[in-house]
């Protein structure tokens, strides 16, 4: 009888607040929004699959926006990572810090 293996993945843990940098880097941004809930649906999606969200506060035009980051990735942690942030949301991009 053949077994079956799981994979335990350990969850990650969400950002607290937001931050206005982050590191240079290849990131996964998986959303934007006009908040930040680190409790919120989406957030929770992130960490229960292992990763840690950075909650990037920025400002397009005159609007506050906060991006919803997972990362610095290279390689293909970078293409795993768009993977599984794209089963979250379709529009899940790769966003480079310089």
């Amino acid at each position: 009888k053949p077994e079956s293996k799981s994979e335990s993945v350990k969850a990650g843990v969400a950002a607290k607040s937001t931050s206005t940098s982050v590191a240079n880097g290849s990131y996964v941004q998986v959303f934007a929004s006009n908040a930040y809930d680190p409790n919120g649906s989406d957030t929770k999606k992130i960490t229960k699959k292992g990763y840690n969200p950075i909650a990037l506060q920025t400002h397009v035009g005159s609007k506050s926006m906060v991006k919803i980051l997972v990362g610095p990735f290279e390689g293909e942690a970078l293409q795993k990572a768009l993977s599984d942030m794209r089963s979250i949301n379709s529009g899940a991009y790769i966003y480079r810090v310089k």
